[in-house]
Protein backbone atom coordinates (compact mmCIF):
# COMPACT_ATOMS: atom_id res chain seq x y z
CA UNK A 1 0.00 0.00 0.00
CA UNK A 2 1.42 3.53 -0.68
CA UNK A 3 0.70 6.45 1.30
CA UNK A 4 1.15 10.22 -0.44
CA UNK A 5 2.12 13.00 1.89
CA UNK A 6 -0.39 16.49 0.89
CA UNK A 7 1.28 19.50 1.82
CA UNK A 8 -1.71 22.77 2.60
CA UNK A 9 -0.09 25.93 3.38
CA UNK A 10 -3.04 28.15 5.76
CA UNK A 11 -2.78 31.77 6.16
CA UNK A 12 -4.46 33.18 9.63
CA UNK A 13 -4.88 36.88 10.99
CA UNK A 14 -3.11 35.79 14.35
CA UNK A 15 0.40 34.41 15.32
CA UNK A 16 -1.15 31.53 17.60
CA UNK A 17 -2.50 29.29 14.58
CA UNK A 18 -0.32 25.51 14.86
CA UNK A 19 -0.17 24.63 11.27
CA UNK A 20 0.94 20.96 11.15
CA UNK A 21 0.56 18.10 8.84
CA UNK A 22 -2.21 15.71 8.87
CA UNK A 23 -1.07 13.39 6.45
CA UNK A 24 0.56 10.26 7.67
CA UNK A 25 3.67 9.99 6.65
CA UNK A 26 5.41 6.53 5.50
CA UNK A 27 6.98 5.66 8.06
CA UNK A 28 4.14 5.85 10.94
CA UNK A 29 2.93 2.47 11.89
CA UNK A 30 -0.67 2.87 10.64
CA UNK A 31 -1.75 -0.41 12.44
CA UNK A 32 -0.54 1.04 15.82
CA UNK A 33 -3.04 3.59 16.61
CA UNK A 34 -6.54 5.36 14.97
CA UNK A 35 -6.16 7.82 12.66
CA UNK A 36 -9.01 10.02 14.00
CA UNK A 37 -8.52 9.70 17.26
CA UNK A 38 -9.52 13.87 18.63
CA UNK A 39 -7.26 15.66 20.84
CA UNK A 40 -8.10 16.01 24.27
CA UNK A 41 -6.40 17.85 27.01
CA UNK A 42 -7.21 14.92 29.82
CA UNK A 43 -5.15 12.12 27.69
CA UNK A 44 -2.52 10.81 29.09
CA UNK A 45 -0.64 10.90 25.84
CA UNK A 46 -0.70 14.13 23.85
CA UNK A 47 -1.02 13.73 20.52
CA UNK A 48 1.69 15.91 19.48
CA UNK A 49 4.58 13.32 21.43
CA UNK A 50 3.24 9.80 20.55
CA UNK A 51 5.23 8.70 17.98
CA UNK A 52 2.07 6.47 16.10
CA UNK A 53 -0.54 9.18 16.66
CA UNK A 54 -1.10 11.90 13.40
CA UNK A 55 -0.53 15.64 14.27
CA UNK A 56 -3.27 17.98 14.65
CA UNK A 57 -3.97 21.11 13.82
CA UNK A 58 -5.85 23.13 16.58
CA UNK A 59 -8.17 26.12 15.65
CA UNK A 60 -7.83 29.54 17.50
CA UNK A 61 -10.31 30.53 19.85
CA UNK A 62 -11.35 33.22 17.40
CA UNK A 63 -11.17 31.25 14.54
CA UNK A 64 -13.56 28.31 16.46
CA UNK A 65 -15.91 31.14 17.54
CA UNK A 66 -16.57 32.16 13.54
CA UNK A 67 -16.73 28.65 12.79
CA UNK A 68 -19.62 27.81 15.28
CA UNK A 69 -21.15 30.92 13.85
CA UNK A 70 -21.34 29.77 10.78
CA UNK A 71 -21.92 26.26 11.68
CA UNK A 72 -24.81 27.16 14.00
CA UNK A 73 -26.31 30.59 12.45
CA UNK A 74 -25.33 31.45 8.67
CA UNK A 75 -26.01 28.00 7.71
CA UNK A 76 -29.82 28.25 8.97
CA UNK A 77 -30.82 31.65 7.45
CA UNK A 78 -32.56 31.74 4.34
CA UNK A 79 -35.17 34.17 3.26
CA UNK A 80 -38.01 32.29 4.59
CA UNK A 81 -40.23 35.27 6.76
CA UNK A 82 -42.59 37.27 4.37
CA UNK A 83 -43.06 40.64 5.59
CA UNK A 84 -46.71 41.66 6.62
CA UNK A 85 -47.03 44.78 4.57
CA UNK A 86 -45.54 44.31 1.10
CA UNK A 87 -44.69 40.50 1.44
CA UNK A 88 -41.15 40.48 0.73
CA UNK A 89 -39.23 37.53 1.88
CA UNK A 90 -36.92 38.28 4.52
CA UNK A 91 -33.99 36.01 6.37
CA UNK A 92 -34.89 36.10 10.29
CA UNK A 93 -31.82 37.96 11.47
CA UNK A 94 -32.45 40.58 9.02
CA UNK A 95 -36.16 41.16 9.58
CA UNK A 96 -37.52 44.02 11.47
CA UNK A 97 -40.02 43.08 14.25
CA UNK A 98 -43.71 44.90 15.28
CA UNK A 99 -46.27 44.24 17.35
CA UNK A 100 -48.88 42.14 16.55
CA UNK A 101 -52.57 43.72 16.41
CA UNK A 102 -55.09 41.51 16.71
CA UNK A 103 -57.60 44.13 15.04
CA UNK A 104 -55.78 44.76 11.61
CA UNK A 105 -55.91 42.63 8.91
CA UNK A 106 -52.65 42.95 7.55
CA UNK A 107 -51.90 42.87 3.63
CA UNK A 108 -50.28 39.77 3.80
CA UNK A 109 -53.22 38.11 4.59
CA UNK A 110 -55.68 39.68 2.36
CA UNK A 111 -53.53 38.73 -0.68
CA UNK A 112 -52.50 35.49 0.48
CA UNK A 113 -55.02 33.19 1.29
CA UNK A 114 -54.61 30.84 4.13
CA UNK A 115 -51.14 32.19 5.27
CA UNK A 116 -50.15 31.70 8.76
CA UNK A 117 -48.42 34.38 10.67
CA UNK A 118 -44.26 34.20 11.71
CA UNK A 119 -44.00 35.74 14.94
CA UNK A 120 -41.15 36.43 16.85
CA UNK A 121 -39.97 33.19 19.03
CA UNK A 122 -37.83 35.16 21.68
CA UNK A 123 -40.63 35.74 24.04
CA UNK A 124 -38.25 35.35 27.01
CA UNK A 125 -37.74 39.15 26.95
CA UNK A 126 -40.47 40.41 25.10
CA UNK A 127 -43.82 38.29 25.69
CA UNK A 128 -46.03 40.53 23.56
CA UNK A 129 -46.68 38.81 20.04
CA UNK A 130 -44.31 40.51 17.12
CA UNK A 131 -44.98 40.00 13.28
CA UNK A 132 -42.16 40.42 10.79
CA UNK A 133 -41.63 43.79 8.71
CA UNK A 134 -38.82 44.66 6.36
CA UNK A 135 -36.67 47.57 7.13
CA UNK A 136 -39.22 49.88 4.89
CA UNK A 137 -42.21 49.16 6.04
CA UNK A 138 -41.26 49.69 9.71
CA UNK A 139 -42.37 53.00 9.03
CA UNK A 140 -45.89 54.17 7.31
CA UNK A 141 -44.66 56.82 5.68
CA UNK A 142 -42.09 54.37 3.64
CA UNK A 143 -44.17 50.86 2.80
CA UNK A 144 -44.17 49.83 -0.64
CA UNK A 145 -47.76 48.14 -1.72
CA UNK A 146 -48.55 44.56 -2.08
CA UNK A 147 -48.15 43.25 -4.75
CA UNK A 148 -51.03 41.54 -6.67
CA UNK A 149 -51.90 38.69 -8.87
CA UNK A 150 -54.74 37.18 -9.68
CA UNK A 151 -55.13 33.73 -9.33
CA UNK A 152 -54.16 31.17 -12.57
CA UNK A 153 -56.88 29.70 -14.11
CA UNK A 154 -56.78 25.76 -14.95
CA UNK A 155 -56.71 27.36 -18.60
CA UNK A 156 -52.94 28.80 -17.87
CA UNK A 157 -51.82 26.63 -15.42
CA UNK A 158 -52.48 23.92 -18.34
CA UNK A 159 -49.67 25.43 -20.46
CA UNK A 160 -46.06 24.70 -19.86
CA UNK A 161 -43.68 27.81 -18.53
CA UNK A 162 -41.68 27.36 -21.46
CA UNK A 163 -44.89 27.62 -24.15
CA UNK A 164 -46.34 30.64 -22.02
CA UNK A 165 -44.50 33.14 -24.67
CA UNK A 166 -46.60 32.43 -27.31
CA UNK A 167 -50.09 33.87 -26.07
CA UNK A 168 -48.41 37.33 -25.96
CA UNK A 169 -49.57 38.89 -29.57
CA UNK A 170 -46.16 41.58 -29.37
CA UNK A 171 -43.00 40.71 -31.08
CA UNK A 172 -39.79 42.70 -29.66
CA UNK A 173 -37.15 44.19 -31.74
CA UNK A 174 -33.05 44.01 -30.74
CA UNK A 175 -30.76 46.99 -31.26
CA UNK A 176 -27.93 44.44 -30.81
CA UNK A 177 -25.57 44.08 -33.36
CA UNK A 178 -26.70 46.99 -35.16
CA UNK A 179 -24.37 49.34 -37.01
CA UNK A 180 -24.05 53.48 -37.85
CA UNK A 181 -23.69 52.28 -41.63
CA UNK A 182 -26.47 49.90 -41.53
CA UNK A 183 -29.57 50.75 -44.39
CA UNK A 184 -31.81 52.62 -41.59
CA UNK A 185 -34.94 52.08 -44.35
CA UNK A 186 -34.63 48.19 -43.64
CA UNK A 187 -37.31 48.92 -41.16
CA UNK A 188 -39.66 51.57 -39.30
CA UNK A 189 -39.52 53.41 -43.24
CA UNK A 190 -43.13 53.90 -43.03
CA UNK A 191 -43.82 55.11 -40.10
CA UNK A 192 -46.29 58.49 -40.69
CA UNK A 193 -48.60 60.60 -38.96
CA UNK A 194 -48.10 62.64 -35.11
CA UNK A 195 -47.55 59.11 -33.14
CA UNK A 196 -45.51 61.16 -30.76
CA UNK A 197 -42.54 58.80 -31.91
CA UNK A 198 -38.64 60.42 -32.41
CA UNK A 199 -38.40 62.79 -35.91
CA UNK A 200 -34.63 61.00 -36.06
CA UNK A 201 -34.24 57.78 -38.58
CA UNK A 202 -30.88 56.87 -36.49
CA UNK A 203 -32.85 56.85 -33.66
CA UNK A 204 -34.93 54.36 -35.00
CA UNK A 205 -32.45 52.33 -37.42
CA UNK A 206 -30.07 51.61 -34.54
CA UNK A 207 -31.80 51.81 -30.75
CA UNK A 208 -35.13 49.96 -31.50
CA UNK A 209 -36.23 47.58 -29.38
CA UNK A 210 -34.70 45.54 -26.23
CA UNK A 211 -30.26 46.22 -25.18
CA UNK A 212 -30.05 41.94 -25.80
CA UNK A 213 -31.02 39.35 -26.77
CA UNK A 214 -31.82 35.63 -24.90
CA UNK A 215 -29.02 33.11 -25.69
CA UNK A 216 -30.44 30.00 -27.17
CA UNK A 217 -28.46 26.22 -27.57
CA UNK A 218 -28.29 25.25 -31.31
CA UNK A 219 -30.25 22.24 -30.29
CA UNK A 220 -33.46 24.41 -29.30
CA UNK A 221 -36.08 23.92 -31.34
CA UNK A 222 -39.21 24.78 -29.31
CA UNK A 223 -40.51 27.49 -32.49
CA UNK A 224 -41.56 24.61 -34.37
CA UNK A 225 -44.92 23.90 -34.51
CA UNK A 226 -48.56 25.79 -34.91
CA UNK A 227 -50.68 27.22 -32.52
CA UNK A 228 -53.75 24.89 -33.82
CA UNK A 229 -51.57 21.87 -32.73
CA UNK A 230 -51.57 22.88 -28.85
CA UNK A 231 -54.52 22.66 -27.58
CA UNK A 232 -53.43 24.12 -24.06
CA UNK A 233 -53.00 26.90 -25.99
CA UNK A 234 -55.68 26.81 -27.97
CA UNK A 235 -57.86 26.84 -24.57
CA UNK A 236 -55.53 29.27 -23.18
CA UNK A 237 -55.71 32.06 -25.54
CA UNK A 238 -59.48 31.26 -25.74
CA UNK A 239 -59.58 32.29 -22.15
CA UNK A 240 -57.40 35.44 -21.93
CA UNK A 241 -59.56 36.56 -25.32
CA UNK A 242 -62.69 36.23 -23.16
CA UNK A 243 -61.27 37.45 -19.42
CA UNK A 244 -58.52 39.99 -20.40
CA UNK A 245 -59.53 43.53 -21.80
CA UNK A 246 -56.42 44.19 -22.99
CA UNK A 247 -56.64 41.15 -25.65
CA UNK A 248 -60.13 41.29 -26.60
CA UNK A 249 -59.54 43.36 -29.41
CA UNK A 250 -57.73 40.71 -30.90
CA UNK A 251 -60.32 37.93 -29.80
CA UNK A 252 -60.60 36.77 -33.73
CA UNK A 253 -57.35 36.64 -34.18
CA UNK A 254 -56.69 34.17 -31.13
CA UNK A 255 -59.50 32.22 -31.64
CA UNK A 256 -59.37 32.08 -35.33
CA UNK A 257 -59.73 28.47 -37.21
CA UNK A 258 -59.75 29.19 -40.05
CA UNK A 259 -56.01 28.80 -40.87
CA UNK A 260 -52.80 27.46 -38.65
CA UNK A 261 -51.10 30.01 -37.14
CA UNK A 262 -47.64 29.95 -37.07
CA UNK A 263 -45.91 30.03 -32.97
CA UNK A 264 -43.40 33.06 -33.09
CA UNK A 265 -41.09 33.91 -29.91
CA UNK A 266 -42.07 37.87 -29.10
CA UNK A 267 -38.54 37.65 -28.10
CA UNK A 268 -35.00 38.49 -29.72
CA UNK A 269 -32.50 35.68 -29.66
CA UNK A 270 -29.26 34.93 -30.36
CA UNK A 271 -27.16 31.61 -30.65
CA UNK A 272 -23.78 31.05 -30.77
CA UNK A 273 -22.08 30.16 -33.82
CA UNK A 274 -22.02 25.95 -34.83
CA UNK A 275 -18.61 26.11 -35.78
CA UNK A 276 -17.32 28.29 -32.46
CA UNK A 277 -15.45 25.24 -30.45
CA UNK A 278 -14.28 28.02 -27.72
CA UNK A 279 -18.22 28.82 -26.61
CA UNK A 280 -19.21 28.72 -23.21
CA UNK A 281 -22.21 26.59 -22.06
CA UNK A 282 -25.38 28.07 -22.50
CA UNK A 283 -27.45 28.27 -19.00
CA UNK A 284 -30.89 28.70 -18.41
CA UNK A 285 -32.07 32.63 -18.98
CA UNK A 286 -28.87 33.85 -20.20
CA UNK A 287 -28.91 37.28 -22.24
CA UNK A 288 -26.38 38.75 -24.64
CA UNK A 289 -26.15 42.49 -23.74
CA UNK A 290 -23.52 45.26 -25.15
CA UNK A 291 -20.28 45.46 -23.42
CA UNK A 292 -19.18 48.89 -24.63
CA UNK A 293 -19.90 52.06 -23.67
CA UNK A 294 -22.78 53.54 -25.28
CA UNK A 295 -21.98 56.77 -27.08
CA UNK A 296 -23.26 60.36 -25.91
CA UNK A 297 -26.44 60.51 -28.42
CA UNK A 298 -28.12 58.01 -26.32
CA UNK A 299 -28.98 60.78 -23.77
CA UNK A 300 -30.06 63.59 -26.51
CA UNK A 301 -34.00 64.36 -26.80
CA UNK A 302 -34.33 62.23 -30.19
CA UNK A 303 -33.56 59.66 -28.64
CA UNK A 304 -35.16 59.28 -25.28
CA UNK A 305 -36.62 55.79 -24.42
CA UNK A 306 -40.53 56.97 -24.75
CA UNK A 307 -40.01 58.02 -28.37
CA UNK A 308 -38.67 54.96 -29.41
CA UNK A 309 -40.07 51.92 -30.90
CA UNK A 310 -39.74 48.40 -28.36
CA UNK A 311 -41.29 46.52 -31.56
CA UNK A 312 -44.83 45.99 -33.09
CA UNK A 313 -48.57 44.23 -31.97
CA UNK A 314 -50.03 41.87 -34.14
CA UNK A 315 -53.49 43.24 -35.42
CA UNK A 316 -54.06 40.97 -38.14
CA UNK A 317 -52.04 38.46 -39.84
CA UNK A 318 -50.90 41.24 -42.40
CA UNK A 319 -51.16 44.21 -39.82
CA UNK A 320 -48.83 45.40 -37.06
CA UNK A 321 -49.13 48.11 -34.98
CA UNK A 322 -45.73 49.68 -33.98
CA UNK A 323 -45.64 49.86 -29.72
CA UNK A 324 -43.64 52.24 -27.81
CA UNK A 325 -40.81 51.35 -25.16
CA UNK A 326 -42.77 53.18 -22.49
CA UNK A 327 -46.02 52.23 -23.88
CA UNK A 328 -48.08 51.26 -20.41
CA UNK A 329 -49.76 48.33 -22.12
CA UNK A 330 -46.39 46.67 -23.37
CA UNK A 331 -45.72 44.52 -19.81
CA UNK A 332 -49.14 43.27 -19.84
CA UNK A 333 -49.35 42.80 -23.37
CA UNK A 334 -45.89 41.08 -23.26
CA UNK A 335 -47.02 38.73 -20.00
CA UNK A 336 -50.87 37.86 -20.18
CA UNK A 337 -49.92 34.58 -18.52
CA UNK A 338 -48.69 36.78 -15.77
CA UNK A 339 -50.88 39.40 -15.44
CA UNK A 340 -54.14 38.01 -16.77
CA UNK A 341 -56.46 40.89 -15.57
CA UNK A 342 -54.26 43.36 -16.79
CA UNK A 343 -53.57 44.53 -13.14
CA UNK A 344 -50.36 44.28 -11.10
CA UNK A 345 -48.13 45.97 -13.63
CA UNK A 346 -46.04 48.52 -13.13
CA UNK A 347 -48.36 51.38 -14.76
CA UNK A 348 -50.68 50.54 -12.55
CA UNK A 349 -49.16 51.01 -9.49
CA UNK A 350 -51.07 54.46 -9.79
CA UNK A 351 -54.55 53.48 -9.55
CA UNK A 352 -53.57 51.09 -6.62
CA UNK A 353 -54.08 52.58 -3.13
CA UNK A 354 -53.64 50.14 -0.50
CA UNK A 355 -56.93 49.49 2.21
CA UNK A 356 -54.17 49.86 5.55
CA UNK A 357 -51.94 52.76 4.54
CA UNK A 358 -50.84 55.29 2.08
CA UNK A 359 -47.84 53.87 0.31
CA UNK A 360 -45.33 55.25 -1.48
CA UNK A 361 -44.45 55.37 -5.15
CA UNK A 362 -42.18 52.57 -6.51
CA UNK A 363 -39.55 53.59 -8.85
CA UNK A 364 -39.45 50.77 -11.84
CA UNK A 365 -36.41 49.17 -10.25
CA UNK A 366 -37.54 49.06 -6.55
CA UNK A 367 -41.03 47.65 -8.52
CA UNK A 368 -38.51 44.78 -10.25
CA UNK A 369 -36.93 43.75 -6.69
CA UNK A 370 -39.65 43.63 -5.02
CA UNK A 371 -41.29 41.41 -7.00
CA UNK A 372 -38.54 39.32 -7.36
CA UNK A 373 -38.13 38.74 -3.56
CA UNK A 374 -41.89 38.53 -2.89
CA UNK A 375 -43.43 35.24 -1.39
CA UNK A 376 -44.93 35.34 -4.63
CA UNK A 377 -42.89 33.08 -6.83
CA UNK A 378 -44.67 33.54 -9.92
CA UNK A 379 -42.68 36.22 -11.17
CA UNK A 380 -39.00 35.04 -10.55
CA UNK A 381 -40.03 31.66 -11.39
CA UNK A 382 -41.40 33.09 -15.08
CA UNK A 383 -38.61 32.54 -17.61
CA UNK A 384 -38.51 35.92 -19.09
CA UNK A 385 -40.15 38.16 -16.84
CA UNK A 386 -36.68 38.83 -15.04
CA UNK A 387 -34.30 38.81 -17.80
CA UNK A 388 -36.93 41.39 -19.69
CA UNK A 389 -37.13 43.51 -16.82
CA UNK A 390 -33.52 43.95 -16.33
CA UNK A 391 -33.05 44.93 -20.38
CA UNK A 392 -36.44 46.90 -20.45
CA UNK A 393 -34.73 49.02 -17.02
CA UNK A 394 -31.29 49.85 -18.91
CA UNK A 395 -33.08 50.80 -21.20
CA UNK A 396 -34.92 53.64 -19.85
CA UNK A 397 -31.66 54.18 -17.66
CA UNK A 398 -29.65 54.91 -20.50
CA UNK A 399 -32.00 56.40 -23.14
CA UNK A 400 -33.14 59.78 -21.09
CA UNK A 401 -31.60 63.12 -20.59
CA UNK A 402 -31.75 63.88 -16.94
CA UNK A 403 -28.50 64.18 -16.05
CA UNK A 404 -25.86 66.50 -17.83
CA UNK A 405 -22.51 68.07 -17.45
CA UNK A 406 -21.96 71.87 -18.84
CA UNK A 407 -19.11 71.54 -21.34
CA UNK A 408 -15.97 72.83 -20.24
CA UNK A 409 -15.43 74.91 -23.43
CA UNK A 410 -18.77 76.57 -23.13
CA UNK A 411 -17.40 78.33 -19.58
CA UNK A 412 -14.48 79.69 -20.62
CA UNK A 413 -14.61 83.67 -21.11
CA UNK A 414 -13.55 84.75 -25.01
CA UNK A 415 -11.08 87.28 -23.38
CA UNK A 416 -9.61 85.62 -20.48
CA UNK A 417 -9.80 81.75 -20.24
CA UNK A 418 -8.75 81.77 -16.95
CA UNK A 419 -11.85 83.10 -15.84
CA UNK A 420 -14.69 81.02 -15.69
CA UNK A 421 -18.71 82.04 -16.66
CA UNK A 422 -21.29 79.73 -15.50
CA UNK A 423 -24.23 80.22 -17.41
CA UNK A 424 -27.49 81.12 -15.97
CA UNK A 425 -30.45 78.90 -15.37
CA UNK A 426 -32.22 80.70 -18.49
CA UNK A 427 -29.25 79.40 -20.89
CA UNK A 428 -29.12 75.95 -19.64
CA UNK A 429 -32.82 75.29 -20.75
CA UNK A 430 -34.56 75.06 -23.89
CA UNK A 431 -38.01 74.41 -25.11
CA UNK A 432 -38.43 70.75 -26.18
CA UNK A 433 -39.20 69.91 -29.96
CA UNK A 434 -41.78 67.16 -28.61
CA UNK A 435 -43.60 68.47 -25.75
CA UNK A 436 -44.25 71.89 -24.00
CA UNK A 437 -42.00 71.28 -21.36
CA UNK A 438 -38.20 72.70 -21.36
CA UNK A 439 -34.93 70.00 -21.19
CA UNK A 440 -31.72 71.21 -20.85
CA UNK A 441 -29.66 72.56 -23.71
CA UNK A 442 -28.18 69.86 -25.26
CA UNK A 443 -25.64 72.25 -27.39
CA UNK A 444 -23.77 73.31 -24.07
CA UNK A 445 -23.68 70.16 -22.37
CA UNK A 446 -22.52 66.83 -22.30
CA UNK A 447 -24.19 63.44 -20.71
CA UNK A 448 -22.13 61.22 -18.03
CA UNK A 449 -20.76 57.90 -19.84
CA UNK A 450 -22.44 55.19 -18.58
CA UNK A 451 -22.67 51.10 -19.49
CA UNK A 452 -24.77 48.06 -19.03
CA UNK A 453 -24.61 46.71 -15.45
CA UNK A 454 -24.13 43.58 -14.19
CA UNK A 455 -26.83 41.69 -12.02
CA UNK A 456 -24.44 41.64 -9.06
CA UNK A 457 -24.00 45.15 -9.14
CA UNK A 458 -27.81 45.54 -9.79
CA UNK A 459 -29.34 44.19 -7.04
CA UNK A 460 -26.25 44.52 -4.57
CA UNK A 461 -27.89 45.93 -1.16
CA UNK A 462 -27.00 49.50 -0.11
Amino acid sequence: MTYYRIHNIYTFDTDYENLVDLTPSLDDDLDSAPLNLPYSNHSPLSPLSHPSYPSYWRPSSKLQRLYDRFQNNILSQWPRIPCVYCGKVLYPEKACWSFYNLSITYPLQQRVPNVSLSFNPNINRIPDLRIPTCESCKKPSTRFSFPYLPPLPVEITSVPMHKRRFLSLVYLHCSLGRNPNSNPYSQYRSLTGTMNYSRNIRAHALYSGTLGAFLESNEDNNDVGTFDHDETLRRAAAWLAENNPYLRPFTNLLTSDDEPHTLHDPFPRARHLLNDTDAPPVNSRDIVVPNYDFPSEVYDEDFHYSRLIAGFVRDSDNLRIPISTYDPNLEPLLFPDIFTDRKGHYHDLENYSDSVDNTRTETYGKYIKLRLMNIDPRWRLHHHWPSWSYLQLEKLRHHQNTQRLLQQSRMMNSNNDINVTLPSARELIRPSSYSSCNILDENITIPIPTFIRTGDSYFHQR
